[in-house]
């Protein structure tokens, strides 16, 4: 798969697009027909299963985009343009010969089916089109008052998170300096220029608003008192008493405070300036900080003189080390060697693998109960987002002289504790690294971010490493581990990785690559059909392989034939000399053949090879041991 469907499969994930219905759908295509269909007060169901069974042991079922019960109409969106092209990251001639397919079972069943298509999007007329070829099959529309709109908005979370936005927006905007007129000149270079414009002008009157009610309560907010220092400063109003200005954690600066400290320094042509910071440490680009004006200190502020603090009496050697390399993998960081004060021979860091927070988090906190022999130690649990926060009391009661605190590890910053144990990191919006897109007129004011992939998370990670003494345990789901959990293990950093054992806990990291999507891993899953691998980005990817029917291990190719990978089985199947696929032992009314297992009843780009007899012991010759000989 090329690297636009990975960029495709990866914005899908990120953006989590949901219609006003709640369902997860796969573009803002099908979202906007779902939401135009549930505006207009008719009913649909989203990929229902089709009234015809085409399901089967080697074939799965039909499932159209939209079926309008109350009418009996289907709906399918096909992602092509005018000349029936699809886009560059989908195999053209397999989409078309599905757009085929699916007319010819409509028509076959006589079900009456609406087509629409990416390229009406394109040209503004997407829902005009709908709407048009649905009055012309006498689909009713009842449109639902703006009240209920709001009113189901609500039901879902989104009238709140939308307020969220626009607030964190409209500090921004104000920090910024900025008029609408900017803002939509800004929206105009965007690649999804029309909705930024909307958003742009959605945004103006609840701007006005927002600031017209300072007025009337003569109020300024924070941005207000930056922006009012700068034009004071700036213009002479205010002189400054002060020759010598301080500022610390000076690696969260933001552009408009930056601009305050220029406007003092140049007062007086013998002022100073001395900051305190550490790029390693900038996490909060989300309110306006910019890191690049600690990694470009003297393009800022002139000539800069540079004390190092390289020495910590926090955390000992071993995290140093462990989390200086972490942080380092992106070589625009500012490089800086750390020296510990405390010194120790053994790895400071753990990794438990397990879907099990809870075993987890019980087997960290025994680990330090027991190394600690009842001795009072802190212990600090923290995690990427708020809502994984676990029941402390559960464990406060098992272990009485471990003083438990959870919080964030943006929260963190700036404490320390004993040991720390870190949840979640798994792959996906509320992992860790984060995996959520920033929304994207959000992103429109902020600082630009930098091209190394996940630089601030990597930044966090290294924050939640330091915040420890002595020790750090890891938590992740090994079937849907995180980037992070997978850089640690594959380039192999100085840790404990298989020191937790036993029920509920994972040996092997999921570390097989999908083949067709190349950003899933495959995972094991059971069906009434047998064991097979399932790409864990699915419904994104169905990519699925066969696994070993007797013990679910993977399979390796080996000449004509699929053998177990475990040394404890000897499972061994053919291979369809067609496509590829697997032949299986099929009964019929004339004795038993072989069957190519990517037959589909129905579809005409299946494949039916079939053999009567296949010689399992033609693997002979490469070299398989006597005992994986199947007859």
């Amino acid at each position: 798969m090329d690297n636009e469907k990975l960029q495709y499969n990866q914005y899908i994930l990120d953006n989590d697009i949901r219609t006003l219905q709640g369902e997860l759908v796969k573009s803002y295509e099908e979202c906007e027909i779902a939401n135009f269909l549930y505006r207009q007060g008719i009913r649909y169901q989203h990929e229902a299963n089709y009234h015809i069974n085409t399901s089967g042991p080697d074939y799965k079922a039909y499932q159209p985009d939209f079926f309008l019960p109350d009418d009996g109409i289907y709906i399918e969106h096909f992602a092509v343009n005018e000349y029936s092209q699809t886009p560059p990251f989908i195999d053209q001639q397999s989409y078309l010969e599905g757009m085929a397919w699916k007319r010819s079972l409509h028509e076959e069943h006589k079900t009456p089916l609406i087509e629409t298509y990416s390229y009406q999007k394109h040209q503004g007329i997407l829902t005009q089109s709908l709407s048009e070829q649905l009055q012309q099959v006498g689909v009713s529309f009842q449109p639902l008052a703006n009240n209920e709109l709001l009113k189901q908005l609500n039901q879902l979370g989104q009238v709140s998170t939308f307020a969220q936005l626009l607030a964190r927006v409209l500090a921004l905007f104000k920090s910024a300096y900025l008029n609408i007129k900017d803002m939509v000149a800004l929206a105009e270079q965007h690649e999804d220029k029309e909705r930024m414009q909307a958003a742009a002008f959605l945004f103006e009157p609840i701007y006005e608003l927002y600031q017209q009610q300072l007025r009337d309560t003569q109020t300024i907010d924070f941005e207000d008192m930056i922006g009012l220092a700068i034009r004071y400063v700036e213009s002479g109003q205010y002189q400054s008493p002060y020759r010598y200005l301080l500022v610390d954690e000076f690696q969260d600066i933001s552009a408009s405070r930056a601009r305050l400290i220029k406007a003092l320094l140049n007062q007086q042509a013998d002022n100073s300036l001395f900051c305190v910071g550490d790029d390693w440490q900038s996490i909060y680009r989300f309110t306006g900080s910019d890191v690049t004006i600690t990694k470009e200190f003297s393009e800022y502020f002139g000539y800069t003189a540079t004390s190092v603090l390289d020495k910590t009496f926090r955390f000992n050697n071993k995290i140093s080390e462990f989390a200086s390399q972490f942080v380092m993998r992106n070589s625009t960081q500012i490089e800086k060697q750390i020296v510990s004060h405390h010194q120790v021979n053994q790895p400071a860091v753990s990794l438990i693998k397990t879907n099990q927070d809870s075993v987890a988090l019980n087997a960290a906190l025994s680990a330090i109960y027991t190394k600690n022999q009842n001795k009072a130690v802190s212990v600090l649990i923290l995690a990427r987002v708020s809502f994984k926060k676990p029941d402390l009391s559960i464990y406060k009661s098992q272990y009485p002289s471990l003083q438990l605190q959870f919080m964030t590890v943006h929260a963190s910053k700036g404490k320390e504790a004993d040991y720390v144990i870190i949840l979640g990191l798994d792959k996906g919006r509320h992992g860790f690294p984060s995996e959520k897109e920033t929304p994207a007129l959000l992103d429109l004011l902020l600082p630009k971010a930098e091209d190394f992939a996940y630089a601030e998370e990597r930044r966090l990670f290294y924050v939640a490493l330091t915040r420890a003494r002595h020790h750090v345990y890891l938590i992740s789901d090994a079937t849907k581990a995180s980037d992070f959990i997978r850089e640690l293990i594959l380039d192999k950093y100085e840790m404990y990785s298989d020191e937790f054992h036993g029920i509920g806990f994972q040996d092997k990291l999921a570390d097989k690559s999908c083949r067709h999507c190349q950003t899933g891993f495959m995972l094991v899953k059971d069906s009434q059909y047998g064991s097979f691998f399932a790409c864990n980005q699915y419904p994104l990817c169905s990519y699925t392989e066969p696994a070993c029917q007797w013990c679910g291990s993977e399979l390796k190719e080996q000449g004509r034939f699929k053998v177990c990978v475990s040394k404890c089985c000897d499972y061994i199947e053919p291979i369809c000399p067609k496509c590829g696929g697997s032949m299986r032992l099929r009964k019929g009314p004339y004795g038993e053949f072989w069957a190519c297992s990517n037959y589909r009843k129905g579809s005409k780009f299946s494949c039916d090879h079939k053999e009567k007899q296949i010689d399992l012991k033609q693997a002979k010759h490469k070299g398989l041991p006597d005992e994986m000989y199947i007859t």
